[in-house]
């Protein structure tokens, strides 16, 4: 009997012990994981301590090492006590965490508004480059009928000059007419 219980206050003391570590390795690693660091911590010292008591359990089958086993228990007691204060202390703010579920519905309706802002962009883009060329098609055809109006300026002055030219030429011919007839 008493070997089975010095077997068995060891096994616990060794995952006891395992426990913190792995949790503290994936805490380093994922900060994310424990949005209450120092309760997370807490935890991690009260199963350690945990630990530690069984494994001084065992070892007084050979050691009697009451006062010891004593302290660690003691303080084991306060840990706990200090786990249980800042649980009760962060109650509302643990309880605020979105669950799983609610978590993978915000990350669904944030997914659905980054789709939504892309598609909205690509229109924009789209509206946008259509809009160029619109304006690089209406700016060549403004360009065409400022040179036409230009052009038909050119040709009315042209046409308003030769009908002035024509008309002092004529008038020139005239008086030019009437000299010759009155020297003859």
């Amino acid at each position: 009997m008493g070997w089975g219980t010095v077997a068995a206050n060891a096994a616990i003391a060794a995952a006891y012990w395992a426990l913190p570590l792995a949790g503290l390795w994936l805490l380093r690693r994922r900060p994310s994981l424990a949005p209450d660091r120092l309760l997370a911590l807490l935890c991690l010292a009260f199963v350690g301590l945990c630990g530690t008591t069984h494994a001084l359990d065992a070892a007084t089958f050979w050691w009697p090492a009451y006062r010891l086993n004593a302290v660690v228990r003691t303080l084991t007691a306060l840990v706990s006590l200090a786990t249980l204060g800042v649980l009760v202390w962060r109650r509302r703010v643990l309880l605020s965490l979105p669950t799983p579920a609610e978590y993978a519905a915000a990350l669904a309706d944030r997914d659905e508004a980054l789709t939504s802002a892309a598609l909205s962009h690509a229109n924009l883009r789209r509206m946008f480059e259509m809009r160029d060329r619109q304006n690089a098609k209406l700016t060549a055809e403004l360009d065409a009928m400022r040179d036409s109006v230009l052009r038909l300026q050119a040709d009315a002055a042209h046409h308003e000059f030769r009908r002035a030219s024509d008309a002092e030429l004529a008038a020139l011919r005239a008086h030019m007419h009437a000299i010759r007839g009155a020297m003859q």
